[in-house]
């Protein structure tokens, strides 16, 4: 792959990715209180960590069961296009 890096800043981007994290390393709520929501900044004072997107812009499938050494490059949609981005 390759593409840009950027800081993720404040906004409903920012909140949504936040839930996908917690969804998928859910123990990241045990370091705040109860019903305390977790932001981009609670989470930053925490860890002192930031969040960073990366945006492709060229990927490419391999596969050495094709064939060693065998890649293609998978066409990228606009953003928004209802992709799955897992």
């Amino acid at each position: 792959m390759s593409g840009t890096v950027q800081p993720v800043g404040v906004g409903i981007e920012a909140s949504r990715m936040i839930a996908a994290y917690l969804k998928k390393f859910s123990f990241v709520r045990d370091f705040f209180q109860p019903r305390q929501p977790v932001t981009l900044r609670s989470f930053a004072n925490a860890f002192k960590a930031r969040f960073y997107c990366f945006a492709a812009q060229r990927i490419f499938y391999l596969d050495n069961q094709v064939a060693f050494g065998f890649r293609q490059e998978v066409a990228l949609t606009e953003k928004g296009g209802g992709e799955d981005r897992r």
